[in-house]
């Protein structure tokens, strides 16, 4: 069998793209397919040059597998390129069943130049092995300024082949009312603790989700 993809937003050799202020929320993927299943909610393939990803909101995917093949799964998927500029995300709630599978959140594979910082991430479960941020291929980056809490699986690596910046927490965002509103509530750690004394996550930053 062949492999079989899948994105909800993709770009390929497109010259800084920008993906901003989108909201992507409760979705479930059942794959049923016996070839080698790769699923991204966002994806930027060969030639995406000076992307920038900032101010989206992501939350609530599930990905359930019921056929044996493997199966990875990756919110953000960045490969071959030149440059990248990902800040004030928040991503919540994501949850792959496959016990052949791979989840990572933030994938860069072969990305030079990547810029990180003021993203949350939390809630992040697989039943397979579990990653936070992942540089399969490349030299190590660096992740700044941002919230990275509760990743569970058979294994779990928060930081692969990439630095742990020393202005990142490990910590209950305190969102408003999730899954309806990720806002931060006073008193959060992620509240003007971003890159400039920006708030971390969507609502952060100088362009904030509506």
């Amino acid at each position: 069998s062949t492999d079989s993809y899948a994105s909800l937003i993709n770009f390929s050799n497109s010259l800084r793209p920008n993906i901003n202020k989108n909201t992507i929320s409760n979705c479930t993927f059942v794959i049923n397919d016996d070839s080698t299943f790769v699923f991204s909610a966002i994806q930027l393939s060969t030639g995406c040059d000076d992307a920038v990803v900032r101010n989206n909101l992501i939350s609530g995917l599930n990905m359930i597998n019921i056929t044996s093949a493997q199966s990875t799964m990756k919110i953000l998927d960045c490969s071959s390129s030149t440059g990248l500029d990902i800040y004030n995300n928040t991503i919540d709630s994501i949850n792959h069943t496959d016990t052949t599978s791979l989840l990572a959140v933030m994938d860069f594979d072969q990305v030079t130049t990547v810029n990180a910082y003021s993203n949350i991430v939390t809630n992040i479960t697989s039943v397979g092995d579990t990653f936070g941020y992942r540089r399969n291929l490349g030299s190590p980056i660096t992740v700044d300024y941002s919230d990275l809490w509760t990743l569970s699986g058979a294994s779990v690596v928060r930081f692969d082949n990439v630095t742990e910046g020393g202005n990142c927490i490990d910590a209950d965002p305190l969102y408003l009312l999730p899954p309806s509103d990720y806002h931060l509530q006073g008193g959060s750690p992620c509240e003007g603790t971003g890159s400039s004394g920006d708030d971390m996550g969507c609502y952060g930053g100088p362009d904030p989700l509506p």
